[in-house]
């Protein structure tokens, strides 16, 4: 493996490129209102596992509040700040580059 220009990672036995630069998580949080847990720990710890399509649910980030409809947030940095948001029961998640 080596790297080639413009900070991709080239496999020489497989012919592939794929980008090496990863987004860094600033923040992550899943709830509502004043209910909200700190979950960037383990929205980093997906992200670091390859996964890129993140969605709102209590299997993963536990449930701060009971009976409401809860919104995960996520906040992240790759050659500039971005953010997103998705809620409980969306069909389309949150996709990091």
């Amino acid at each position: 493996m080596w790297l080639a220009p413009q900070g991709r990672e080239h496999e020489s036995s497989h012919h592939r490129i794929e980008d090496s630069i990863m987004s860094t998580i600033s923040y992550a949080g899943y709830g509502v209102w004043n209910s909200t847990n700190d979950v960037t720990s383990k929205v980093t710890q997906q992200y670091a596992n390859k996964q890129r399509e993140f969605f709102a649910n209590n299997g993963d980030y536990g449930d701060p509040a009971p009976g409401e409809r809860k919104y995960l947030y996520i906040v992240w940095n790759n050659n500039g700040s971005a953010s997103g948001v998705v809620g409980e029961d969306d069909s389309r998640g949150i996709i990091l580059p």
